[in-house]
C-alpha cells in the first residue's frame, strides 16, 4: 500500500509506511481499561471482544431513552444500521461521516474496528472501498497549532504523530499519500478539546482539511455535549451524522459472552494440564460467569444496574469487576464506585487530559447533593440553577474550590455523570 512518492526514496516510504502500519496495528488492535485500582489489567484483542454496534441516523443521543430508563422499543433497533453499511453509504455521498456517541459509548473503539478491518483487504470492501485502504489515526486534541495559534496542516500533524512513534517520516510524503486514492481519515474526539473556541477553529480546519483533500474520506467522532451548533461549533463540509446507541439486551449478551471467553482463554494456562482440556474448562468457566451476570441484570431489584449495562464502558467494568468473584449479589456498590471514579477521574487521566476535580473531591461534592436530590426532593431531576447552588457549598470546603458552573459543566461534557434533560436548565443524574 502507498505509493512510490514521486519515484523519490520509493523503498524507504515504504519501509516506513509499513512500519507505521504495523504499529498502528498492535496499538490499535488491542482493547483495555487502565488506570483504575478497583480492576487489574486484562489484555484483550479488539477483534475477540468487538460486538457490532447500531448507529442510526434518526435518533439522537439526549432522547434514546424511555421515561422509565429502559432502552427504547426493538423498532428503533430496526432503523438503525451496522457500521459497515453506514460507512458505506455515507461515502458513497458524502466525504465525511460524523459518529455522535454518549461517553462510554464507544466511540474510540468503533474507530479502532473501522481502522483494522478496512486495512484489511478480505473485508474492505464491506466498508465501501474497492482498493486497498490506507489509513491515518489522529486524535483531535493533539492536533498541534503555529507560533500564531492556527492549526497546522493535516501532513504536517500526521508527521508530527510519526515521530511520537519513533519513525521519521517528512511532511511532503503525507501530502502525496493523501492525494492518493482510498485513503481513509480519523478523527477522534473533538469533545476532548476543552476550549469552546479551539473546537470552533477545528472543525473549520477539518472543513478546510476536506476541501483540500478531496480523495480522502474523513471519520470524526464527538460527544453530543461537544458538538453544538448553538455554541458555532459545526461542521460545514457535506456529511452525514450518526449515533451509536445503546447495546441492546442481545449485544449485551453477546459482549459479555465473548468478553469472557476472551479473558479466561487469555490466562496462563497450568503445564500439568492437557491444553485442550484446560481450554474447554475455561470457555465452560467464561459461559457460566456471563450468564451469572445476565441473569443478575435480569433481577427487577437491579434494574438501575440494567440501564447501565447498555453503556458498553460500564458493562465492561462489569465485567472485569466481576471476573474473579464468585458471586454477585452484594457487589452493586462497588460497581457504582468503581464506575463512578473511572468517569470522573482515571478515564480523562489515561487520554493524557487532567480531570476538573480528582475522584475522591468530585465524590464529596456529590455524594451531599444527590442525597439532597433523593431524599429531599424524592427525584433524579432537578434545575441547574438549584443544583449549582448545591454543589458550591461543598465546592467551598475543599482546599482548591472551583465554580459549580464549571464543575457541573465538566460533569455533563466530560463525565457524563449528568444529563441534561427535558425543559431547558434541567439536569438529571445519569
Amino acid at each position: 500500500m502507498g505509493s512510490d512518492c514521486n519515484g523519490v526514496n520509493s523503498l524507504r516510504v515504504q519501509v516506513l509506511i509499513n512500519t507505521l502500519i504495523y504499529n498502528f496495528k498492535q496499538q490499535l488492535g488491542n482493547i483495555a481499561l487502565t488506570g483504575s485500582p478497583a480492576f487489574g489489567y486484562i489484555p484483550l484483542k479488539l477483534a475477540e471482544t468487538f460486538v457490532s454496534l447500531s448507529l442510526s441516523a434518526t435518533s439522537r443521543c439526549e432522547v434514546r431513552k424511555s421515561t422509565d430508563g429502559e432502552t427504547l422499543d426493538e423498532a428503533e433497533y430496526q432503523r438503525s444500521s451496522t457500521p459497515e453499511k453506514v460507512m458505506s453509504f455515507v461515502f458513497q455521498h458524502h466525504p465525511l461521516l460524523l459518529v455522535i456517541g454518549d461517553p462510554g459509548s464507544g466511540k474510540t473503539t468503533l474507530l479502532k474496528y473501522y481502522a483494522l478491518y478496512c486495512l484489511d483487504n478480505e473485508r474492505q470492501k464491506e466498508f465501501g472501498f474497492s482498493e486497498p485502504v490506507t489509513v491515518f489515526f489522529l486524535p483531535l486534541r493533539e492536533l498541534k497549532k503555529d507560533e500564531h495559534g492556527a492549526y497546522l496542516s493535516l501532513p504536517t500533524n500526521l508527521a508530527l504523530w510519526s515521530e511520537k512513534q519513533f519513525l521519521t517520516i517528512e511532511e511532503s510524503y503525507f501530502s502525496v499519500w493523501l492525494d492518493q486514492p482510498s485513503i481513509l481519515i480519523l478523527l477522534d474526539g473533538l469533545d476532548e478539546i476543552s476550549d469552546v473556541h479551539d473546537r470552533i477553529a477545528v472543525c473549520k480546519w477539518i472543513d478546510r482539511t476536506v476541501g483540500r483533500f478531496t480523495r480522502a474520506r474523513f471519520v470524526m467522532t464527538s460527544r453530543s455535549m461537544g458538538y453544538r451548533k448553538g455554541d458555532g461549533i459545526e461542521i460545514e463540509s457535506s456529511h452525514l451524522r450518526a449515533d451509536i446507541m445503546d447495546f441492546s439486551k442481545e449485544q449485551q449478551s453477546e459482549f459479555l459472552h465473548r468478553w469472557f471467553r476472551a479473558a479466561f482463554l487469555g490466562e496462563l494456562p497450568p503445564a500439568s494440564i492437557d491444553q485442550s482440556e484446560w481450554r474447554s474448562w475455561q470457555e465452560q468457566k467464561a459461559t457460566r460467569k456471563a450468564d451469572a451476570i445476565l441473569a443478575f441484570l435480569g433481577q427487577e431489584k437491579n434494574r438501575s444496574l440494567r440501564s447501565l449495562a447498555g453503556v458498553p464502558l460500564l458493562l465492561q467494568i462489569m465485567a472485569m469487576l466481576w471476573k474473579d468473584r464468585q458471586y454477585l449479589p452484594g457487589s452493586r456498590l462497588e460497581l457504582y464506585d468503581a464506575a463512578l471514579n473511572y468517569m470522573l477521574d482515571f478515564r480523562d487521566r489515561r487520554r493524557g487530559i487532567d480531570p476538573l476535580l480528582a475522584a475522591k473531591d468530585a465524590r464529596r461534592v456529590l455524594s451531599p447533593v444527590s442525597l439532597w436530590m433523593q431524599d429531599g426532593l424524592k427525584t433524579d431531576e432537578v434545575d441547574r440553577a438549584d443544583m449549582q447552588q448545591q454543589m458550591q457549598v461543598q465546592l467551598d470546603t475543599l482546599f482548591n474550590s472551583i465554580s459549580a458552573q464549571d464543575f457541573c459543566r465538566n460533569l455533563v461534557d466530560r463525565a457524563g455523570v449528568l444529563v441534561e434533560y427535558g425543559l431547558p436548565g434541567r439536569l438529571k443524574l445519569s
